[in-house]
């Protein structure tokens, strides 16, 4: 249990106690109380409260005596003031119990030397000897009483010596059995937050593993074991900085481990540097505890001396392109490495890898020429693509001029032989007709067919303006029979 919380109580109990009571010193006490826990909050050590409780004790109760005088002369004064005689006089003196007053019966007090008998009306509180008591009334010679107010009970005063000291002592002694107690409980309660626990011992011997919530052990017999713990810090300049501490609270999420940049050889001799991240997580607090020494430092030294085993039978290029598998690898060996400690590796990451300035040179010297031979590659068969394309598109040119010529010869074959054949169809009816017309004159066709066909040769022949000569065939009696048969067929 955090103290602040246990001065807090303790300061709502002891400011209950002067409101019941008006004991002067519990409230002390009480402001006391919150100082120390003021100090908690400051998280300063358990001494330190102590001391705080102590200081600011003893000065309120100090300080508050001259204000506790002042309001106890001011009654006084008026008291004074008021003319009383006889019995009126004890009213509201102070008598100091002699024989202790019981509920509904009466006792003895003394005032000034005088024994009175006095009664509590309608009091339930026995009043033991000893205490100092109010005159409040009167009947006959039985005196009422009650119990003296603030203002009334405290009659200290700074020519008091002896009554300051033992007030001052056992504002003390209370201190000191609040500071008892406070320890007790503070060792004794032990809440545990959630995704944490802690080991407890048992006079150094193993008891139990606390789960989140409130537990309750054995104060100064059972004690929670400690274990390291390792965070980093922000310095100046933005430096971080790796702290070890012990602490007895075990932390169960997911934890990252950021180890600094080491020097590690791959196969080919190239010193490089290589920077990991580590997610772990605790598994079993126990063995965590009692089965390594210090667990952050074991998985660091562990994480190193695998990544210089793993990159060592790699070469660069590998080590440069082989990311998850460098890590796969990682996460497994640590895994089986760190299991009988209680703890589970997640995953292994590596963060950065620096080779050495030379090679880094050398590499981008490589990529530039790579780069280099990569471009002429794509100019070369940007080219050849380019020709073949060309080439391409030329052919299917010749190819398309070809299939238009043929589909041209084609067509203009088809058109002369429709032409013939229509022609052929219409000379054909021609001679028909003619037959039939020459049939009806008792002439032979074919000698008029041909005479006609003489005809018009002989008209082609005789065509031109420089034909001066008509050649006739030597046997021409069958042409000239066929023109007289034409000149019979007209006379008729």
């Amino acid at each position: 249990m955090e103290l602040w919380v246990l001065w807090l109580v303790i300061a709502g109990l002891l400011l209950i106690s002067e409101i019941v009571f008006q004991w002067v010193w519990t409230l002390c006490l009480a402001i006391g109380c919150l100082a120390a826990m003021a100090a908690a909050l400051a998280d300063v050590s358990f001494l330190v409260q102590i001391v705080s409780l102590s200081a600011v004790s003893v000065v309120a109760y100090i300080l508050l005596i001259p204000v506790l005088n002042r309001w106890q002369e001011k009654a006084r004064r008026r008291n004074r003031n008021k003319s009383r005689t006889g019995m009126d006089a004890l009213l509201g003196r102070v008598a100091t119990v002699t024989n202790e007053i019981r509920p509904g019966k009466l006792g003895r007090a003394r005032i000034d030397g005088d024994c009175w008998q006095v009664r509590v009306p309608g009091g339930n509180d026995i009043i033991r000897d000893g205490e100092e008591v109010v005159v409040t009334g009167y009947d006959s010679i039985i005196l009422d009483v009650e119990r003296k107010k603030l203002q009334e009970r405290f009659e200290l005063n700074f020519n008091s010596k002896f009554n300051i000291i033992m007030s001052i002592v056992s504002i003390i002694l209370a201190i000191v059995v609040i500071g008892i107690a406070v320890a007790i409980i503070a060792a004794g309660v032990k809440v545990v937050p959630q995704s944490e626990t802690r080991v407890i011992e048992r006079l150094g011997r193993f008891h139990a593993v606390l789960p989140p919530g409130l537990n309750f052990i054995i104060p100064f017999v059972d004690r929670p074991k400690t274990i390291y713990t390792r965070y980093v810090t922000v310095g100046v300049g933005g430096r971080h900085m790796v702290r070890m501490t012990t602490t007895p609270v075990i932390d169960l999420r997911e934890q990252v481990y950021d180890f600094p940049s080491q020097q590690v050889i791959t196969r080919d001799n190239v010193t490089t540097e290589i920077n990991a991240l580590l997610y772990f997580q605790i598994t079993d607090p126990k063995k965590a505890v009692y089965e390594i020494d210090n667990l952050p430092n074991a998985i660091e030294k562990l994480t190193q001396t695998s990544l210089r085993n793993v990159i060592g039978e790699l070469e660069l290029d590998e080590t440069l392109t082989s990311r998850d598998t460098i890590n796969t690898r990682l996460q497994s060996i640590l895994d089986d490495a760190t299991n009988k400690w209680g703890v589970k590796v997640n995953r292994v990451e590596l963060q950065d890898i620096t080779p050495p300035e030379s090679v880094r040179v050398a590499m981008e010297k490589q990529m530039q020429a790579e780069r280099n031979r990569r471009a002429e590659i794509l100019n070369a068969e940007g080219e050849k693509q380019s020709l073949i394309l060309r080439s391409e598109g030329q052919k299917a040119s010749r190819i398309n001029e070809a299939e238009a010529v043929k589909q041209a010869e084609i067509l203009r074959a088809e058109g002369e032989a429709r032409s013939i054949v229509l022609n052929a169809q219409a000379e054909a009816d021609a001679i028909r007709q003619v037959a039939e017309a020459v049939a009806a004159t008792n002439t032979d066709p074919a000698t008029y067919m041909l005479a006609m066909k003489y005809i018009e040769t002989l008209k082609e022949m005789t065509a031109g303006k420089d034909n001066k000569t008509v050649y006739i065939p030597y046997e021409a009696s069958s042409v000239l029979s066929s023109i007289g048969s034409i000149k019979n067929l007209f006379g008729q």
